[in-house]
């Protein structure tokens, strides 16, 4: 789910803000910035943590997957892919039962994510080699 954020410019500057996303469920919040703009990161996925994705400075495309089974998921299951960048404070949501995988579109791009557990609480990363997935959209 995208949360699309706004901007208001004035004679000051300009505020961008995101009062549709309710970040109570928050634990954990971190960074991520990729060595350069042909690294893929992934396939990860969570079976009980939610994911938070927004980005501090440059884009990133984010290519993400609805699982149908953690252990063995189809290799055929649809991709639904999302470009967001630092234009806008719009928020991907991804909800438990998802896999993804993050790529900066610009070398020293910032990727903030957040997360509704500590580290270390729920030990349900599900990891899947890069070429896993076949694209179908």
């Amino acid at each position: 789910m995208v949360l699309t954020g706004k901007t208001h410019t004035d004679e000051r500057g300009i505020l961008k803000y995101n009062n549709e996303i309710d970040l109570s469920e928050v634990r954990r919040i971190y960074t991520i910035q990729n060595a350069n703009t042909s690294y893929i990161r992934g396939w990860l996925g969570h079976s009980v943590e939610k994911r938070w994705f927004t980005v501090i400075k440059g884009s990133f495309q984010i290519s993400y997957i609805k699982l149908d089974s953690e252990k063995a998921p189809s290799r055929y299951l649809p991709q639904n892919r999302i470009d967001l960048s630092d234009d806008g404070l719009n928020y991907l949501l991804l909800e438990p039962g998802f896999a993804f995988t993050i790529q900066s579109k610009v070398q020293d791009s910032v990727l903030l994510v957040m997360s509704n557990f500590p580290v270390g609480i729920t030990n349900d990363e599900l990891r899947f080699p890069i070429d896993y997935f076949k694209i179908r959209r």
